[in-house]
């Protein structure tokens, strides 16, 4: 097979890998929603989203590839990948209004250009490696699923479950209003009491808010339907498009087939992503491997962080540096990140900078005006996006000593780290690395130098939580990110180290088809640890099933069906009118309903106006009573509504965070009286927030809610 040939195949796996994915997560998606109400169109929409951002890019990569391209960045697949992310949000923007056809189109043309794909690689390699590839592509997607829809984050049953029991996690609440507030204002705020600009990496309510115009959906809706289908597929294709450019940067072979054959790259992708010790163990070191599916900014910048990384290495494989890749993409890069997750942002800078060190081009005009250009850009987006609350300051081995369990924090650099180890160790096997002076000649000639970046950015990514109590664990979102970096460098190179392995064990006693002892004794050895990795990839489907059945029987006792079901009418729990029957009997239904039509005004006419809900609508205001969390509830509102509210802030009385923002507002000081509900009172303290009108949202004489605008006089 030609050079040619190969690269399309590896290329395509990628995508096929994506496609797969993203169908297996859309089939979950409606499998869990069947008998309520439909949402088979938003899954095609945003389905065809995805493999728009998955195909798409690969088209483009043939149509601009030439023979000598292979190290030009702007037209490999990474880069072409961010573009057409970043076409995506530029196109919603742009169109405003009308961003829902065009996002239908875009959704069509994905979804054929991925089909071509698929059939263009189904006749490729041999049938026993597409079974395979196929298989385990199911089996990783459908682990995925049952991780990200079994918190409380992000459920199928989103909006039945809030209109239930409200028992739905706050944390998508405070993004979704920043995102509303976003479309409505134009301006990041949660909306809580006017909209004070907050100070948070917004990037993802922004490109979220962009993409469900496209989706043709509600923002909360495309947080639990639309985020995982275009962003668990992109984070895994960024993966392998680092490992297949840092293969090809190191002048390794690869041969026909090679990314969707290689079988110790993936098993290592599986090990780190899924585990072969139980959660419980990994969740006692600090590996939380659910995390990153589950963090919307996390998993919204890793995926660029990777497909950066793999534009990088091309542009430093080549023998010179454009200016455009030294002072557009890196500065541009480095500002994108910086408002998805500005952890990201540091260490891609660090990254670069050592770069440019160990290879003397920042003591070069070039690259001295490059590092300058990039420290200003990542300066000046964080101070746009940091926020001080999440530094409560210096406290040595915090998160070593407080997000392990007792008795594991010495094991915490081990284990967190073991990916980078397990890649430092191969390249010092690969390169015949055996004392301190081979080391420091190989250093020396700069045949390590990826070595040397993994370590350098683990090293930074381990200090900050060892140096400062960043509150709620975030810490995490420096220390995991050299596990993906090292995973996709580790899948580069797995299989030509077992090529190693076997050669160099060639001329020794070595009988390879014999059933030796030690044979037996590393079956032994392995063989727990194989269980173990197929109990933690079939619990979370098994536990998302679960939970969806639970939650059938709580509807359908909520309809008054609960003697039928106990009788053995199992057939209840899948049945659309005794589930639509229990939706509507809910608790918050009603409340939930009217607030979502609040949300479908077009934002025109909401953009002069705040909404106000007095505290004594007792409903809505104790939503989050059951588990305590009164000073989270104001955000419903603005997540649900798409407005900002007038005098929003949690009851009195409730323990304010001093997290989410909350210290842009002013906490209440007394209770609500009857003055500051009059129409001068509302209009007056609108005004002063530069409003013109005020939308009360209050229950009417027969307790059900209802909204009116008052007349303001100016």
């Amino acid at each position: 097979m030609s050079h040619r040939a190969i690269e399309i195949d590896d290329r395509e796996t990628i995508v096929v890998g994506g496609t797969i994915a993203a169908v297996v997560l859309g089939v979950v998606y409606c499998f869990a929603r069947i008998g309520l109400e439909s949402h088979v169109a938003d899954v095609l929409r945003a389905l065809g989203l995805s493999l728009f951002m998955l195909a798409i890019p690969y088209w483009l990569w043939r149509a601009f590839r030439r023979s000598n391209s292979d190290f030009i960045w702007n037209r490999s697949q990474p880069f072409l990948t961010l573009a057409t992310i970043g076409f995506t949000a530029i196109i919603a923007f742009a169109f405003g209004p009308l961003a829902g056809g065009i996002g239908l189109a875009g959704s069509v043309i994905g979804a054929v250009a991925a089909v071509i794909v698929l059939f263009s690689w189904l006749r490729n390699g041999a049938l026993r490696s597409r079974i395979l590839f196929t298989l385990g592509t199911v089996v990783v997607s459908k682990w995925a699923a049952g991780i990200v829809w079994t918190s409380r984050y992000k459920m199928p049953q989103y909006w039945e479950v809030l209109s239930s029991s409200a028992n739905v996690h706050h944390d998508p609440l405070y993004y979704v209003a920043m995102g509303n507030m976003l479309r409505v204002y134009g301006v990041p705020s949660t909306g809580l009491d006017g909209i004070p600009y907050a100070f948070y990496h917004y990037g993802t309510a922004w490109l979220f808010h962009r993409w469900s115009d496209l989706a043709g959906t509600d923002l909360l809706s495309f947080y639990s339907l639309g985020y995982a289908l275009i962003l668990i597929p992109l984070f895994f294709a960024s993966i392998a498009m680092l490992a297949i450019e840092a293969r090809k940067a190191s002048l390794l072979s690869r041969p026909q087939g090679w990314l969707r054959t290689n079988w110790w790259g993936w098993l290592a992708l599986a090990i780190g992503t899924i585990g072969i010790i139980p959660d419980s163990a990994l969740y006692a070191m600090a590996v939380w491997n659910a995390h990153v599916l589950i963090s919307e900014s996390y998993l919204g910048g890793l995926p660029v962080f990777l497909m950066a990384t793999a534009t990088a290495v091309i542009a430093w494989r080549a023998e010179k540096r454009s200016v455009a890749f030294m002072f557009v993409f890196l500065p541009v890069i480095l500002v994108a990140l910086a408002f998805l997750k500005v952890s990201l942002m540091i260490l891609l800078f660090a990254m670069v900078i050592y770069a440019l060190f160990r290879t003397r081009l920042l003591f070069t005009v070039h690259g001295a005006a490059s590092a300058v250009v990039m420290f200003a850009a990542g300066y000046l987006s964080y101070r746009a996006v940091s926020l001080p609350a999440q530094n409560a300051g210096f406290d040595l081995l915090h998160f070593m000593r407080y997000s392990t369990a007792p008795g594991w924090h010495q094991f915490f650099p081990l284990v967190h780290f073991a990916w980078t180890w397990i890649y430092a160790a191969g390249r010092i096997y690969e390169e015949r690395i055996g004392d301190l002076a081979g080391l420091r000649d190989a250093v020396k000639a700069r045949s390590i130098i990826d070595v040397e970046l993994l370590l350098g950015v683990s090293l930074l990514a381990f200090l900050p939580g060892q140096l400062i109590n960043i509150h709620g664990g975030s810490a995490i979102y420096f220390s995991d990110v050299p596990r993906w970096l090292a995973l996709a460098l580790v899948m580069a190179r797995a299989g030509h180290w077992v090529g190693l392995w076997r050669e160099r064990q060639s001329g020794a006693e070595f009988a390879p088809r014999s059933l030796r002892p030690a044979h037996l004794l590393l079956l032994f050895v392995a063989a727990p640890f194989a269980v173990t990795m197929v109990l933690n990839t079939i619990k979370p489907p098994l536990r998302m099933l679960r939970q969806n059945l639970l939650f059938r029987s709580e509807l359908v006792s909520q309809a008054g069906l609960e003697s039928r079901l106990a009788a053995g009418e199992r057939s209840l729990l899948f049945d659309p009118d005794a589930l639509t029957s229990g939706v509507e009997a809910g608790k918050y239904y009603v409340l939930v309903e009217n607030l979502r039509e609040i949300g479908r005004i077009p934002a025109e006419e909401k953009n002069d106006m705040l909404l106000f809900i007095p505290q004594s609508y007792d409903l809505y205001w104790s939503m989050f009573d059951a588990d305590d969390r009164c000073t989270y509830v104001g955000l419903i509102a603005p997540a649900v509504a798409g407005m900002a509210l007038l005098d929003g802030m949690p009851p009195f009385g409730c323990e304010v965070t001093d997290q989410y923002n909350m210290h842009s507002y002013v906490p209440r000081e007394r209770e609500q009286v009857a003055a500051d509900l009059t129409v001068t009172a509302l209009c007056s303290r609108a005004a002063s927030k530069s409003f013109r009108r005020v939308m009360v949202f209050a229950p009417d004489s027969q307790g059900m809610p209802s909204r009116r605008v008052p007349e303001c006089v100016t």
